[in-house]
C-alpha cells in the first residue's frame, strides 16, 4: 500500500507539473509522472508520508518553474493564479498543523505570538527589487512592484505598496518614518499612474505620495500629501503639511505650501545646500541602523549585559555613600577611558 500510494502521489504531482510546464497531453504526462513516482519509490525506498510531500513539492515546483519559463509577460494568467492559490493553501495548512502540534505539547507550548510581518512581500508574480546597499527598516513594508536604488533608506513604519502599479525609488533617497507611497490604477483623468521618486530625495515623516513624480534632489516636508499626477521638479520644496492637488506641477527652485499648496517663495542658496546635505546625512545614518539591525541575538544580549555593568551613579553620590566601583579591563567602554579606582 505504501508503494501504491507513493506511486500515485508522486505520479499525479509530477504528471501535473509536466502537463502544465511542457504542454503534454494529460495521459502522457500522467504516465511519465507515474513512472517517475514508482522509480523514486523503488530506488529510494521512500515512505508514504514523505513521498507524498516530496511529490507535491516536486510537482508544483516543476509546474511553476516551467510555466514561468514559458511566459514572456510579467502578468500572471488565470492558471498561474490558481497554482499560486494552491501554494498559499498548502503553506497555511502547514502553519496550522505546526500550531496544533505546539498546543498538544501542553505546558511546554511556547505561548508568545510570532510576528508574521514581512518586510518584502510579493503580489502574485510582482516582487520588490531592493539594492543590496539600500536600508529597509524591519518594520517597513515593501509590497509588489517596487524598485529601491543603491544607498536609499526606507525607515521604520513606512509602506511602499506597488500592488496595482509600479513604484520606483532612485539612489540616495530617504523615505522617513511612517510615510506612505502608493500608486493609482485609475482616477478621474483615466490615467494609469505609477509613483516615481528620483535620486537624493528627502521625504519627511508621515508624508503621503500617491501616483506622483518627485524629481532628483527635491524635498517633501513632514506630513505633506502629493496626489495623483502631481510633479515636483528638481530642487523644489514642498512645505510640511502641504496638500498638492492632482496634476499640480511645482517648478524647480520654488517653495510651495498650504492647503491647497501654492507658491510661497524661491529657494535660498542655503536651502539648496540643505536639501543635498539632508540626503547625504540620512544615507550615513542608515549605515548605523544597518549594522545594529544585523546584530545576532547573542551579540545583543552581550551588549545588554555590558550596558548594565556600565551603569553607575554619579561619583559624588558614590563618595557620599563610600562606594568604590571597579571597572574590569574587559568591560571598558570603547568611547571612554577607564577611570582610576577610588582609594
Amino acid at each position: 500500500m505504501d508503494g501504491l500510494g507513493l506511486g500515485l502521489g508522486l505520479g499525479l504531482c509530477l504528471g501535473l507539473g509536466l502537463r502544465l510546464g511542457l504542454g503534454l497531453s494529460l495521459g502522457l504526462a500522467l504516465g511519465l509522472g507515474l513512472g517517475l513516482g514508482l522509480g523514486l519509490r523503488l530506488g529510494l525506498g521512500l515512505g508514504l508520508g514523505f513521498g507524498l510531500g516530496l511529490g507535491l513539492r516536486l510537482g508544483l515546483g516543476l509546474g511553476l518553474g516551467l510555466v514561468r519559463r514559458r511566459r514572456t509577460k510579467k502578468t500572471m494568467g488565470t492558471l498561474g493564479k490558481a497554482i499560486y492559490t494552491v501554494g498559499f493553501w498548502i503553506r497555511e495548512t502547514g502553519q496550522a498543523i505546526d500550531r496544533l502540534g505546539c498546543r498538544l505539547q501542553g505546558r511546554y507550548f511556547f505561548q508568545e505570538q510570532l510576528s508574521r510581518h514581512r518586510t518584502l512581500m510579493n503580489v502574485f508574480d510582482k516582487a520588490p527589487v531592493v539594492d543590496k546597499d539600500a536600508f529597509v527598516a524591519p518594520s517597513a513594508s515593501i509590497i509588489g512592484d517596487v524598485q529601491v536604488g543603491s544607498g536609499s533608506s526606507i525607515w521604520y513604519g513606512c509602506v511602499l505598496r506597488g500592488d496595482v502599479n509600479s513604484i520606483s525609488v532612485g539612489s540616495g533617497t530617504n523615505i522617513q518614518d511612517n510615510s506612505l507611497v502608493h500608486v493609482a490604477k485609475s482616477n478621474l483623468s483615466g490615467k494609469v499612474l505609477p509613483t516615481i521618486i528620483g535620486d537624493n530625495v528627502t521625504i519627511g515623516h508621515s508624508a503621503v505620495l500617491h501616483g506622483c513624480t518627485v524629481e532628483d534632489e527635491a524635498f517633501i516636508g513632514t506630513g505633506a500629501m502629493l496626489l495623483d499626477g502631481s510633479i515636483v521638479e528638481k530642487n523644489a520644496m514642498v512645505a510640511a503639511g502641504a496638500l498638492v492637488r492632482q496634476n499640480t506641477k511645482i517648478p524647480s527652485g520654488e517653495v510651495w505650501g498650504g492647503n491647497p499648496a501654492k507658491f510661497l517663495r524661491k529657494l535660498t542658496d542655503e536651502e539648496r545646500a540643505f536639501i543635498s546635505q539632508s540626503a547625504t546625512n540620512y544615507s550615513d545614518l542608515a549605515q548605523v541602523h544597518v549594522a545594529e539591525n544585523a546584530k545576532p541575538f547573542d551579540r545583543i544580549e552581550f551588549e545588554k549585559a555590558l550596558r548594565k555593568k556600565f551603569t553607575r551613579k554619579d561619583e559624588e553620590d558614590d563618595s557620599t555613600l563610600s562606594v568604590v566601583r571597579e571597572t574590569p579591563p574587559e568591560l571598558v567602554h570603547p568611547n571612554k577611558d577607564p577611570k582610576p579606582l577610588q582609594k
